[in-house]
């Protein structure tokens, strides 16, 4: 860990979990506590000649002491993004991973999980209820800003389109611009949301506040 990110320290010197790349860390806080936890989801573990997908989940309230949450998720679905979405009537963070199935590369899939070891389907691209474009070069990323401000948030999903849902089920579209694969940041600048995208391919730098 790091509290400048110049100088490190590594506090854990070997993990209880399988080394990985192209895994996932997310962030959840407890509102009544504010205690942080992190949240590891899937990647992929490499051997001497293959990589072999992982679909297990581990959180840690202080990246030394990990706990396996499931060692599945859901076999043949590649995490592709995921988000933490905090209610203010709600103790447990609701954790939502966007994945693609292996099996059938044009479907994609929304999981929700209030713990982290049993997970639902809660909307897809093949029957609709997953909306947008959700081709290779365009973004394909769920994120929530809610802990920025501490109250409900939506989560927003981001291909073709930008999108909005309270549920994951619900969606409305909030812009027709088209975007590429990039990171997304969410801040609180004087007192209003924005989202930062820094885009993957044509390096530029694009926002959008709320």
């Amino acid at each position: 860990n790091s509290v400048d990110g110049i100088n490190w320290t590594k506090v854990l010197p070997a993990s209880p979990f399988k080394s990985r790349g192209e895994h996932l860390i997310r962030v959840s806080k407890d509102p009544d506590t504010g205690q942080e936890k992190l949240w590891l989801f899937g990647g992929e573990n490499r051997t001497a000649r293959t990589w072999n997908k992982l679909y297990d989940v581990w959180s840690s309230t202080n990246g030394i002491n990990w706990t396996q949450e499931t060692n599945s998720f859901g076999n043949a679905l590649e995490a592709v993004d995921a988000a933490i979405l905090q209610r203010s009537n709600a103790s447990d963070p609701e954790l939502w991973l966007l994945v693609k199935d292996l099996n059938d590369r044009d479907e994609h899939i929304l999981l929700s999980s209030q713990t982290g070891n049993s997970w639902q389907r809660t909307a897809s691209t093949k029957n609709g209820s997953l909306p947008g474009n959700m081709i290779w070069e365009t973004a394909q990323q769920i994120f929530s800003s809610s802990a920025i401000t501490g109250q409900d948030e939506k989560l927003w999903l981001m291909n073709d389109s930008m999108w909005s849902s309270s549920d994951g089920r619900n969606w409305s579209m909030e812009s027709t611009q088209k975007f590429s694969r990039g990171d997304v940041l969410t801040v609180n600048e004087n007192n209003t949301k924005t989202f930062w995208l820094f885009n993957e391919f044509k390096r530029q730098l694009t926002y959008k506040s709320i």
